[in-house]
Parts: C-alpha cells; sequence; structure tokens
C-alpha cells in the first residue's frame, strides 16, 4: 500500500507540473529576450553587418555594406572611403599574428600595417606584393630636385633643435619651421606650406592627435608623421586614422628617421598619381 501511495503522489505531482508549465509557457515565450539592438541611429554606418571580427586588444570590428566600423564597448568609430578604403562596402577583415590587419572590400583588399605606417587604398588591381611597405623603392636623391620642405612640432627643445639640424643637413630636405605646438604652428604655415610635418602625439595645449585633424583641414596636401616615444599601438592607429601616414619612434636612428621620411613621401605621392 505505502508503494502504491508513493506511486500514485508522483504521478499527482508530475501531473501538477506538467499542468503548471503549460499554463505558464505562453507567458513566458510572449516576453521579449533581453536584447539591446545597435541601428544606425545608435553610430553604426550601416544596418547591414557583413562579419563580426574580435580584435587582440579586445575591440570589436564590424563589416558593413557602408565601412568598416570599431566598437569600443561605448561608441562606434567608422571607417569609409574618406579614411582610405578603395570601397563602402566591406565583406571581412583579419588580424594576423604580428598585427596586420586585412580587410575585404568590394574594391579590393587593403592591407593595415599597424606596427609601422599607413592605411593603404590599393587600386583594385594592384597585386599583393605592391601593398608592402618596401614595395616601392626610394628614390634616388638629386641635387637638381626640389628640396622636400618640413615642418616640425616638438614641444622638446632639445630634441627640437636635433630634427630642425637634421632635416636641414640633410640633401633633398630643407626645413621651413620648427615649433612647440600646434597653436603656434597654424598661423605660421599660412606663408610657406611643408610636405611633411613631423609632429608629437604628445604636445602642450592641442595634442598631436587632434592638431592632425586641424592641419588636414586647412592643408590636406601635407603629409604627417608622428613621433612618439613608445610604440602605443592604440593611439598611433588613432594618429593614422585622424590622417597621419606613418609614425617613427623618437628612438630611430637618424639615418633611418631620414629615410623613413624619404620613404613615405615618396610612397604617398606615387599613390597619389596612381589615383590621379
Amino acid at each position: 500500500m505505502g508503494v502504491g501511495v508513493r506511486r500514485r503522489s508522483r504521478l499527482i505531482f508530475l501531473v501538477v507540473c506538467a499542468a503548471v508549465c503549460l499554463y505558464v509557457a505562453p507567458d513566458i515565450y510572449g516576453e521579449r529576450l533581453p536584447l539591446k539592438p545597435y541601428t544606425v541611429a545608435d553610430g553604426l554606418p550601416n544596418n547591414n553587418i557583413n562579419k563580426i571580427v574580435r580584435d587582440s586588444r579586445g575591440f570589436l570590428w564590424f563589416c558593413t555594406g557602408e565601412g568598416l566600423s570599431r566598437f569600443d564597448g561605448y561608441s562606434f568609430t567608422n571607417y569609409g572611403v574618406e579614411q582610405g578604403l578603395p570601397h563602402t562596402t566591406v565583406n571581412d577583415f583579419l588580424e594576423t599574428r604580428n598585427g596586420e590587419l586585412w580587410i575585404a572590400t568590394g574594391g579590393g583588399l587593403v592591407l593595415f600595417k599597424t606596427l609601422w605606417r599607413n592605411l593603404l587604398a590599393p587600386a583594385q588591381n594592384e597585386s599583393l606584393e605592391t601593398m608592402s611597405t618596401d614595395a616601392v623603392p626610394s628614390p634616388a636623391v638629386s641635387s637638381q630636385s626640389k628640396p622636400l620642405g618640413v615642418a616640425i612640432v616638438e614641444d622638446h627643445p632639445e630634441f627640437r633643435e636635433y630634427l630642425s639640424a637634421l632635416m636641414s643637413g640633410t640633401d633633398g630636405f630643407k626645413c621651413l619651421g620648427s615649433f612647440r605646438s600646434v597653436e603656434e604652428a597654424l598661423p605660421k604655415l599660412t606663408s610657406q606650406v611643408p610636405d611633411v610635418m613631423l609632429i608629437d602625439i604628445g604636445l602642450p595645449g592641442m595634442n598631436g592627435i587632434d592638431g592632425i585633424r586641424l592641419f588636414k583641414e586647412r592643408f590636406p596636401e601635407i603629409l604627417f608623421l608622428m613621433l612618439t616615444i613608445h610604440d602605443d599601438d592604440e593611439r598611433i592607429f588613432d594618429a593614422l586614422c585622424a590622417g597621419a601616414s606613418g609614425y617613427l619612434l623618437k628612438k630611430t636612428q637618424p639615418s633611418r628617421l631620414v629615410e623613413s621620411v624619404r620613404e613615405v613621401t615618396h610612397r604617398l605621392r606615387v599613390q597619389r598619381e596612381h589615383q590621379g
């Protein structure tokens, strides 16, 4: 008798549980899931998302129909044709072990070398080799060619004087001015616009990244190279996205620094001629 009572009790319990589930289930399934949608209204460049990638620094990247978007947990930063992409549609995104970013677009591949210089916008039919920083040889320096005009924005007086002397004393270069801040340089560039500007990231007053944005608005033809003490990927990335053509560590040997300025200047000129 005891066994039978226990079995009937279990059966009644299961029946009651099933009835409760059937009664409650419609309410459970009728509730909205705890989702937070993100759309163009929240900062995305386009609602059509082709792929989502998480990079080694924890940023989320969204390949969209209107460019690439980076999400830092708070806001979206968007990159399109104006920032160097050859096409608005971004289909895929890959980060290599050494930190290079490959971006597949509707207009071809883009290679972004975070540990070197430049976000390139190659032509659709360019081979992968032409996206290497070594693919375009440095030009031979001719005493008859017009020297490159260089401006320097650096707040440390000793290093500023060193750069000024280095540029002025090197064949093919002419230092047009050295300044301790963006605010000092801006009104003095109107009379003689340089080809290249070496600008420190950390400056008193307006920092170098915001300074590039301001200079770019007024002097879009200038090529900018950032100067930095540390290999800070995030700040360098922001500088490149602001319009810098590359960066140089302040501890770079003089000969290498000069060659780097010459290389990036030549490469960007070739790229502009190719696009033009």
